[in-house]
């Protein structure tokens, strides 16, 4: 491959710089596009001067394949060797659902703190403040959980013992409904509501009560009848 002059570093050892990068991404362009001529793809420099080729996965048949491809490209293309261009981990193979494909080189004169591919991956570790705010968040998030959890053990207990009382305490009113010669009995067979023993009962008892009061009435006035007739 005979790459043009001035894509060329412009000293030994020191790769593009920032005037020369336009040529380089053009020419990389035309190389890739001889090997992926039915894909719609473009290659461009972003605000923060990186190169970045983007891929339409609609077009691409094989995705794996194009990964391997540029894969290969980024560690033995002259191109890319000899102006020292890097791939960035975090962008290389992305795919941030808008239905395309990013991979994305560095240039040498861009200068990336040597943690900022594993910081974009993971934010929360940047820094003692968001490091200690994202572990609060998590433990937050197991407490929360954990009392939800309770709640709903607690809850479900609190049911299941009300469930066993009610039970209990309809077996008892069957069992007085049985000695009072009641039938506290549905026309299915099921055991009649509370409200309605309990009302039945009431009755019974109202009726007893009456019963009394007239025995009562009727020993007074065979008492007085007595007197009388003496």
């Amino acid at each position: 491959m005979v790459v043009p002059q001035a894509a060329k570093p412009l000293s030994q050892g020191q790769g593009v710089n920032k005037a020369n990068l336009p040529l380089l991404v053009r020419t990389l362009e035309k190389e890739i596009r001889k090997d992926w001529e039915e894909c719609d793809f473009e290659v461009y420099v972003d605000s923060e001067s990186l190169v970045i080729l983007k891929f339409d996965l609609s077009t691409l048949d094989h995705p794996e394949g194009l990964q391997a491809y540029l894969s290969v490209t980024a560690s033995s293309n002259p191109l890319i060797l000899d102006n020292r261009l890097t791939k960035i981990v975090e962008l290389w193979n992305h795919d941030p659902g808008d239905g395309c494909l990013y991979f994305a080189f560095k240039p040498p004169f861009v200068k990336r703190p040597p943690l900022e591919s594993f910081y974009t991956i993971h934010p929360e570790h940047k820094s003692y403040q968001t490091l200690r705010a994202h572990h609060a968040s998590e433990q937050s998030a197991r407490e929360r959980l954990k009392a939800e959890e309770e709640a709903r053990a607690s809850e479900a207990a609190k049911e299941s013992l009300q469930h066993q009382v009610l039970q209990v305490q309809l077996q008892q009113l069957e069992y007085m409904g049985q000695e009072l010669g009641m039938n506290l009995k549905a026309e299915d067979g099921s055991l009649a509501s509370t409200a309605q023993i309990m009302l039945q009962r009431q009755m019974e008892e109202r009726e007893f009560q009456q019963f009394k009061a007239n025995k009562l009435k009727q020993a007074i006035k065979a008492q007085n009848d007595d007197k009388k007739q003496s």
